[in-house]
């Protein structure tokens, strides 16, 4: 079966066999860079190199797969926050922002329309990346990220002023999240024309973060506009134990939800069932950093027996990870 075909299978009934092995989230490593002769930080700003890295995954493993991009800075940066680029061992971070102000969360200012966003060089990147690695390999089914509203409004804000923020003025934070949330549709649109799918990664509305009874007002009612205005798979990625939001990030519309480990597996597959396709069921830090390939394969078994529809990293792929544990992921069904 082709890669395309077998990910789509994947998102639908499924065919009794085990499903597939694919990657959703980061996917580069520095061995990775090493070998196709693209690496972090030019990676990210260029779109031949990022579409050559992003295909190294499936060039040197297998996977099905190829996603971009590497991080989640591009609609901070669009906005003009600051970045330090941190080489190749680990992914651009947000380092300054013109709308954070110590102590306080403060007024929204006037934001860009959507169109503007859109035309932003950073954001145009990855689906110019992914028309690029279509041309190599058409075989691929390709995802291309974006950042969610709550996660810009983190990295505009700061983490701290956004979690002081929830608790001592939602509504202005709801005025943050929904000046963001068009321009965040404005890209994913973008990429849409690109991509087989589009995954939001809205790694700050974990429930660590988010109080997962304000998950559906702050988050889940910003993601649905975004995924109906998508004519392509759409998927969603939060970070963290999800187990009490699972339920919830299960009928926002979304095709699949990636999860992390720490997310309860039976309570995830039920909420999932009939609704959303669970991607994930492999921990990106243990085994897939930390252990060995026999150690990666288990788990991954474990997950395919307990109903996971794709098995993949529960959170992006660490740029440390060795070969031989991404290649036991990538062959898994075959042990």
């Amino acid at each position: 079966m082709e890669p395309r075909e077998r990910i789509i299978r994947a998102f639908s009934d499924g065919d009794g066999e085990r499903p597939p092995a694919a990657i959703f989230t980061q996917s580069a490593t520095v061995s990775q860079m090493d070998r196709c002769g693209a690496a972090w930080p030019e990676a990210n700003y260029r779109a031949d190199l990022m579409a050559r890295l992003a295909l190294e995954s499936s060039m040197s493993f297998g996977f099905p797969t190829v996603r971009v991009p590497f991080s989640i800075t591009a609609e901070a940066q669009s906005l003009g926050c600051g970045i330090r680029d941190c080489g190749k061992s680990s992914q651009p971070m947000v380092v300054g922002s013109p709308y954070r102000d110590s102590g306080a969360v403060p007024d929204v200012p006037d934001m860009p329309s959507p169109e503007e966003f859109a035309a932003s060089p950073l954001i145009r990147l990855a689906p110019e990346a992914l028309r690029l690695a279509g041309r190599e390999r058409p075989d691929l089914f390709s995802v291309s990220g974006v950042a969610g509203p709550v996660s810009v409004v983190g990295l505009l804000l700061g983490i701290e002023n956004l979690v002081m923020g929830t608790m001592s003025d939602m509504p202005l934070i709801g005025r943050w999240i929904s000046a963001v949330q068009p321009l965040i549709t404005a890209e994913a649109k973008l990429c849409a024309e690109a991509a087989d799918c589009v995954q939001v990664t809205d790694g700050l509305a974990s429930p660590d973060i988010l109080p997962p009874d304000e998950f559906d007002a702050v988050c889940g009612d910003r993601l649905r506009p975004i995924y109906s205005s998508l004519r392509c798979y759409k998927t969603l990625h939060i970070c963290g134990d999800c187990t009490e939001t699972v339920g919830k990030m299960a009928r926002i519309g979304a095709d699949g939800i990636s999860i992390d480990v720490q997310t309860d597996t039976a309570t995830a597959v039920r909420e999932a069932e009939g609704r959303t396709a669970l991607i994930g069921g492999v921990g990106p830090v243990s085994p897939l950093y930390t252990g060995t390939p026999e150690e990666v394969r288990d788990e991954a078994l474990a997950s395919a027996e307990a109903g996971y529809g794709i098995i993949a990293p529960g959170c992006g792929v660490p740029p440390s990870a060795s070969d031989e544990n991404l290649r036991a992921l990538a062959h898994y069904p075959d042990a």
